[in-house]
């Protein structure tokens, strides 16, 4: 299965906090939904072959996408792998970064 991990950053590329989540569950719960890309352009960007970062301006926009995304998502997996996502990334402070790490 492919793997896209998540982990905060800081504004060197060092690692702050590792995590268990693969953002790949949370995309096939939006290949779910009808035109998820013109509903979704945020997390529709998550390149799954290489990496995305997210920065501080981006966040409320990319957070904004996940809530709204959450009824969406059926499978419990992938609805345990949202919500890590959503607490990974409103713990980011200024100048930490989410990086999606696709394989």
């Amino acid at each position: 299965m492919q793997q896209i991990t998540v982990k905060k950053t800081d504004e060197n590329g060092e690692t702050i906090q590792g995590t268990d989540i693969n953002f790949v569950e949370v995309l096939l719960g939006l290949r779910k939904v009808p035109s998820f890309a013109n509903e979704y352009p945020w997390l529709s960007s998550v390149d799954p072959y290489g990496d995305t970062l997210i920065n501080q301006v981006q966040k409320p926009l990319f957070l904004a996408e996940l809530k709204k995304l959450e009824p969406h998502v059926s499978e419990e997996e992938s609805k345990e792998q949202l919500r890590k996502t959503i607490a990974l990334i409103e713990g980011a402070e200024v100048h930490e970064y989410i990086k999606f790490i696709g394989d």
